[in-house]
């Protein structure tokens, strides 16, 4: 995770809002997506939602692969080796064929970690998460987590960035 360019703003009534910082290179378009959201405790967003990056332009009408995954650990003593793979998965998911952008969000306190990505297909969605260094943070990881949970839609080129209140709307009803 590449948090060098946010500087976090702690807002009222338990809102987090990152305020940018910096370019980010290797971006298409940074489609100025920060979303902000309530915390169910106050003390639970301790980092900001990423704002979406994107590594290839859409085709307005085509489908494409989504997914929302959570990731809850165990311990909090394992968030200093999750956030390892997460930096690592980051550089990983730059050149990874067929991506077409990601956010990443964090609740320290809570222990939970939630990745929204967009994929051309489903094939490069199964490449990303068998290369490495994803395939060797799954081993690693696993004893680690609590209920992980991965839910695919598909949505248009229209529809890029995928939000996060549709992503979580689908999550709970999973």
């Amino acid at each position: 995770m590449d948090f060098s360019p946010l500087v976090v703003i702690q807002g009222r009534a338990g809102f987090v809002r990152p305020a940018l910082t910096g370019r980010r290179q290797g971006v298409l378009e940074n489609h100025g997506h920060v979303e902000q959201h309530k915390c169910p405790r106050r003390t639970s967003c301790t980092m900001p939602t990423q704002p979406w990056r994107s590594f290839k332009r859409t085709e307005p009408d085509r489908r494409y692969v989504c997914l929302v995954s959570y990731l809850p650990l165990a311990s909090g003593r394992h968030v200093p080796g999750l956030l390892l793979y997460a930096m690592r998965i980051t550089a990983q998911l730059r050149k990874s064929r067929g991506l077409l952008g990601y956010s990443l969000r964090a609740q320290l306190m809570t222990k939970e970690f939630w990745t929204l990505s967009a994929w051309e297909d489903e094939a490069s969605l199964r490449d990303f998460v068998r290369a490495q260094p994803h395939g060797r943070a799954m081993t690693a990881l696993v004893s680690y987590m609590g209920k992980t949970r991965f839910i695919r839609w598909t949505i248009t080129g229209s529809e890029v960035p995928p939000s996060w209140a549709d992503a979580l709307r689908r999550w709970k009803e999973s």
